[in-house]
């Protein structure tokens, strides 16, 4: 969601710089056709050579500018969306890495109890699955694993299941 909203900034901006630079342009016309309407020719002259003295921009410099935006705007909207899915890889592989930590917590937590590890199935059913609001399970978590997803990213889990010697562990 952040992504589109910061789509939709640069794309107003960008919109709003073009309608600056068209009204620039529209006023320049308009100043011209006003100096070729005017009767004596000594006066025609006058208003030529102030022209050519005024500072400002040239519609070549205002038209290189806007090609330059254009360009700059779409590189960045490319950037943004490599971005997203890097973010979402990463998170994944960060989430895959937590699953082990809290494999191993209540892998631990059943051997130091007083009924000790009973079984993979009771390590799986005290182990905390919900990764958060982003990451969704479709299908499971089962106790053989599943497939994990993050917008528009998924991974499928294995789980090898844990022992008497060893906690299980998500790959």
């Amino acid at each position: 969601m952040d992504v589109l909203v910061a789509k939709g900034a640069f794309l107003l901006l960008t919109i709003y710089a073009l309608v600056f630079v068209l009204n620039i342009l529209k006023d320049l016309v308009k100043k011209r056709f006003k100096a070729e309407k005017i009767e004596t020719r000594k006066i025609l002259m006058k208003e030529r050579l102030s022209l050519r003295n005024q500072k400002g921009f040239t519609l070549i410099e205002l038209t290189s500018v806007m090609i330059i935006m254009g360009v700059m705007s779409s590189v960045a909207i490319k950037k943004v969306d490599l971005i997203t899915d890097t973010a979402s890889s990463q998170a994944l592989a960060i989430s895959v890495k937590e699953l082990n930590v809290r494999e191993s917590m209540a892998w631990s937590n059943m051997k130091i109890s007083n009924d000790g590890y009973t079984t993979d199935a009771d390590v799986f059913a005290a182990l905390d699955k919900d990764l958060g609001a982003k990451f969704k399970w479709n299908p499971g978590p089962t106790i053989d694993g599943g497939t994990l997803h993050c917008e528009s990213e998924s991974i499928v889990l294995n789980r090898i299941h844990s022992t008497t010697s060893a906690a299980g562990k998500w790959e």
